[in-house]
């Protein structure tokens, strides 16, 4: 099957919203052979559908004409895996069109085809979805532009302002770098740092203490056989920079796993 329908398989197994997608990926990846390339769009597909399911779900009311309440889940999640590729991924109308409608096909749903050819057709520009939002409180726009609950967008507005919380929301939303650690077990950093750069990786220093904290593409290949780092969550690099400006203290350990800038770290600490 091709990628897309690959993406919407995974997703009509995870129960919403969309809890243990990581084990999903991993039990379908055992399963079936894609390769790397493949195997990253899948991933950016599930992950952006996870991310933005809001706003892509605000965006197909605009269009479908039947109850959105009634559309069976199999199609939902067509019509977002495809909604996604076009608003966020801006990926050409006739790839996105003609790989949706046959990913349908695919998944044994050709009778979906024809829901699936017709909202992707029509799915309305930014502008235009923008200006419906618009209408709505400032609340539940907010959640629905940036596809975040209701609670935590209100909660925000409340301690930081509009502004703050938008920058908030979207780094939130946005794509966080892959973090190495460096293992302190197997090689003292000079060393690891220069075996790094002699194999030809560009290595973006985050902090040397309490450990090398970086930043690299570096082959999966090469990180799965290697002692010496280690991939370290986005939160680590947070915390650690949070650290270097000194707000990572006991007394302050409510530190939000987001930051708009490292700069700002501290504004974004909840008081105890």
């Amino acid at each position: 099957m091709n990628t897309r329908a690959a993406a919407v398989q995974i997703l009509n197994r995870l129960p919403f919203p969309f809890r243990q997608y990581e084990l999903a990926m991993r039990r379908f990846f055992a399963q079936q052979a894609y390769d790397q390339n493949d195997r990253d769009f899948i991933d950016l597909i599930v992950k952006g559908v996870i991310i933005y399911h809001k706003q892509l779900d605000f965006i197909i009311k605009q269009i479908v004409r039947r109850p959105f309440q009634k559309l069976e889940t199999m199609a939902l999640n067509l019509l977002r895996v495809g909604v996604l590729q076009k608003t966020r991924l801006q990926l050409p109308d006739f790839a996105v069109v003609n790989e949706t409608v046959e990913a349908a096909r695919q998944l044994g749903r050709a009778d979906l085809a024809g829901l699936v050819n017709a909202t992707l057709r029509h799915t309305p520009a930014y502008e235009v979805w923008h200006k419906e939002l618009e209408q709505f409180p400032l609340v539940e726009k907010l959640a629905i532009e940036f596809s975040h609950p209701e609670w935590l967008v209100a909660r925000w507005l409340v301690n930081f302002g509009e502004a703050a919380t938008r920058q908030l929301l979207a780094f939130n939303n946005e794509y966080q770098a892959i973090c190495w650690r460096h293992n302190p077990r197997y090689s003292d950093w000079p060393t690891l740092y220069k075996e790094l750069v002699a194999q030809g990786y560009q290595v973006q220093i985050i902090a040397l203490q309490p450990y090398g904290f970086f930043q690299s593409l570096i082959n999966r290949d090469v990180c799965s056989r290697a002692r010496y780092f280690k991939k370290a969550p986005a939160r680590y690099k947070i915390i650690v920079r949070a650290w270097q400006c000194n707000y990572w203290t006991r007394s302050r350990r409510k530190l939000f796993w987001i930051c708009v800038r490292h700069r700002e770290a501290k504004q974004h600490i909840l008081p105890n």
